[in-house]
């Protein structure tokens, strides 16, 4: 068996082999952890050869998925046409083979591909900063709501409002919080904020009685 036709099956699959530690030095996963990645994705690792035909042979996705200026390989077909999201041709026709230059303009595109249309999903390079967004540096501040105990047992919205209010009269550009989402009330061992019941609706413990009109919540203790 090839490690060439390893590596190759694992590139037309998706499967990251080479990488960059945090010491900035250049490491590659072991081949017997990728073979085990590909066959759990379903690829016959011990003939990649041939897992590597049946592969390109399969019809192209109803999306694919580049880094901008990222080869674009498409097998089996002949012709394409991308049309940016905001309506531009990026080329009248292409051939297939030019797209290997890849995309520069992220953005969900269209990608016509012979008789059949798909969606180009191409990615920045790096994600949006807050310096990107206000021409400066950012700072803000993180706490998880239960733990604002302005008044009540333990924080609500009110409470997150108040500290919202004053964070940005003392400058902050950001606050994060835990999530808020719903969980489970007739199940109260299920409270993970992380596995809510809806992330359509809010958890009603973070309420504020008296923002309704209603008695305040009153402090564990008291009468």
């Amino acid at each position: 068996m090839s490690d060439t036709e390893l590596l190759a099956l694992a590139d037309a699959a998706g499967v990251l082999v080479d990488w960059t530690d945090f010491d900035g030095r250049q490491r590659r996963v072991e081949l017997d952890t990728v073979r085990a990645v590909l066959a759990a994705l379903g690829h016959d690792a011990a003939a990649p050869g041939e897992a590597l035909k049946a592969l390109q042979s399969r019809p192209s996705p109803d999306m694919l998925i580049a880094s901008v200026d990222a080869p674009i390989r498409l097998a089996g077909a002949g012709r394409a046409r991308v049309t940016l999201e905001d309506g531009r041709g990026l080329d009248t026709v292409r051939d297939v083979a030019d797209l290997t230059r890849g995309v520069s303009q992220p953005g969900y595109h269209q990608l016509e591909l012979d008789d059949r249309l798909m969606t180009l999903a191409i990615c920045p390079a790096r994600c949006v900063t807050p310096r990107d967004l206000l021409g400066r540096d950012a700072w803000g501040l993180t706490a998880q709501i239960y733990g604002l105990r302005d008044h009540g047992a333990f924080g609500d919205f009110t409470s997150l409002a108040a500290f919202a209010r004053a964070a940005g009269q003392a400058g902050a550009d950001a606050l994060a919080i835990s999530p808020t989402n719903a969980l489970f009330p007739a199940a109260p061992g299920r409270c993970s904020p992380y596995s809510p019941s809806s992330r359509d609706h809010l958890n009603i413990l973070y309420g504020d009685p008296a923002a309704l009109g209603l008695a305040p919540r009153r402090q564990a203790g008291r009468s």
